[in-house]
């Protein structure tokens, strides 16, 4: 028989290991903004411009678009396979701000469709098309600094 205390110790090794997991993979599709709560929701707006909105809330922060379905599915480039059938997926983000700094939240909900008697699957993000979203965030944000830094 093993003791409670190895049984214990084993137990919170586990519990660690998989919320260490769960940091990193969230780490990929957020990123800390320091600017004021407006600019970077000014620049969030402009980054999700190209996607319809089923939701955009400034004051919870949180904006949602339509499902996106067919030839409007993003792909990388280097992506050899184009074929985006049955695939739809929903973009969110969310902003948190506590002053001075702001963390912004992308996340993909994936879910593809086989046919017409399948059920939907959910299929989990490459996070490519979250960090490109934060990335053309950062840029905004940069290029309205550089705007008023020039502008006066």
């Amino acid at each position: 028989m093993t003791s409670l205390p190895l049984k214990i110790f084993v137990f919170l090794f586990f519990l660690t290991s998989l919320s260490c997991s769960h940091l990193e993979e969230d780490a990929a599709n957020t990123k800390v903004f320091t600017a004021s709560r407006s600019k970077i929701w000014e620049a969030l707006i402009q980054v999700f411009s190209p996607y319809k909105l089923a939701l955009s809330d400034e004051e919870r922060g949180l904006i949602k678009t339509k499902p996106i379905t067919g030839t409007n599915v993003w792909t990388p480039a280097h992506n050899e396979d184009k074929d985006t059938s049955g695939i739809s997926y929903q973009l969110s983000a969310k902003l948190l701000y506590d002053k001075p700094h702001a963390t912004v939240t992308i996340t993909k909900k994936i879910t593809q469709k086989k046919g017409f008697l399948f059920e939907s699957k959910k299929i989990p993000s490459n996070l490519m098309e979250e960090q490109l979203l934060l990335y053309r965030l950062g840029r905004e944000l940069r290029i309205k600094n550089l705007i008023k830094k020039y502008a006066q």
